[in-house]
């Protein structure tokens, strides 16, 4: 599953890319975190803006474990990071 999605992100990374770039509105970002029932924790990293058709969009950037404190630092430098 891990390469499958590995996959997925190469062929796409490239397209989000110019997406981002090329788009006129406002980019917010959200950093949602999470802990599985093994007790690992996770952050989903996604941007949201309107395209040109006035349509909402969302572009999940990054999903990665968390190993640090659930800090407002810590998560600011997670988000930095990637």
């Amino acid at each position: 599953m891990k390469r499958k999605v590995l996959e997925i992100f190469e062929k796409k990374k490239d397209a989000v890319i110019n997406i981002l770039k090329t788009n006129e509105s406002k980019i917010s970002f959200t950093v949602d975190g999470w802990t599985s029932i093994a007790g690992k924790s996770y952050y989903g990293i996604t941007a949201h803006f309107v395209d040109a058709s006035c349509k909402l969009q969302s572009i999940v950037l990054d999903f990665v474990p968390s190993n640090g404190a659930h800090t407002g630092k810590d998560i600011a430098m997670l988000f930095y990071n990637s």
